[in-house]
């Protein structure tokens, strides 16, 4: 199964003055996440993911992301997906996103299109497993 966001295009991030915030997006269920797909050309992306409270640019720019895509043209030349580091991207319960550069040092970040494509988690409900050997409540 593909998980897919589509933001309304296009969504127009000026690097001065700067939004409040990097782009953000939450998921239920958490998926495992594989390949981020951009159409157009960033240079240099941060990606965290679950983080406990929002962050600024300031926060952004100082602290240790999940995983740092750094760009060049050729990787958006095909189908401009760009593999993540799938053990990093586990049980992703939202993922914020620092465009830190453009390629061609463009300063406005223009983004028509953006998708996260992996793997929803099945959650385990407990109830569901039946007992094989012995009684309830007994333990081994």
């Amino acid at each position: 199964p593909l998980l897919v966001l589509l933001p309304p295009p296009p969504l127009v991030l000026p690097s001065y003055p700067p939004p409040p915030h990097p782009f953000l997006s939450y998921f239920y269920p958490p998926p495992h996440l594989c390949l981020l797909p951009f159409l157009l050309a960033p240079k240099c992306v941060k990606i965290f993911i679950n983080l406990p409270r929002s962050m600024d640019f300031d926060d952004a720019e100082r602290s240790e992301a999940t995983q740092t895509l750094d760009l060049a043209e050729e990787d958006f030349k095909d189908d401009g997906l760009i593999p993540l580091r799938y053990v990093k991207f586990q049980n992703v319960q939202s993922v914020t996103m620092f465009v830190k550069n453009n390629q061609g040092d463009e300063e406005t970040t223009k983004i028509n299109y953006l998708t996260f494509i992996g793997t929803p988690v099945q959650a385990t409900n407990m109830n569901d497993f039946k007992r094989v050997v012995g009684k309830k409540g007994e333990s081994h």
